[in-house]
């Protein structure tokens, strides 16, 4: 297969095949500061967000533990993605 038609083929795949687990990560991520930033402009502090998965660190994020792992899980349930690729037992970094 030539070049154009393999990136082409690529380009028709869904997102979710596309993605590594590396690349998930970075995408929850860059979604979740989006909203931690938004959360921080609006004067939002992590002392007005109780959360029990927090150490008390000063530059701890609003946005933290079992908080990060649910709005992640509900970006990718909104973008039809799973939030990690398992094959087997294990989780890869497939592409």
């Amino acid at each position: 297969m030539e070049k154009k038609e393999k990136l082409e083929t690529e380009a028709r795949k869904p997102l979710d095949e596309k993605l590594t687990n590396a690349e998930r990560a970075e995408l929850f991520g860059y979604l979740i500061d989006v909203v931690e930033d938004f959360l921080v402009e609006r004067g939002i502090t992590p002392e007005d967000f109780p959360n029990n998965d927090r150490e008390g660190n000063d530059d701890e994020s609003i946005i933290f533990g079992e908080d990060y792992d649910i709005l992640a899980d509900r970006f990718a349930n909104v973008l039809g993605i799973e939030r990690y690729v398992f094959i087997g037992e294990d989780i890869t970094c497939q592409r």
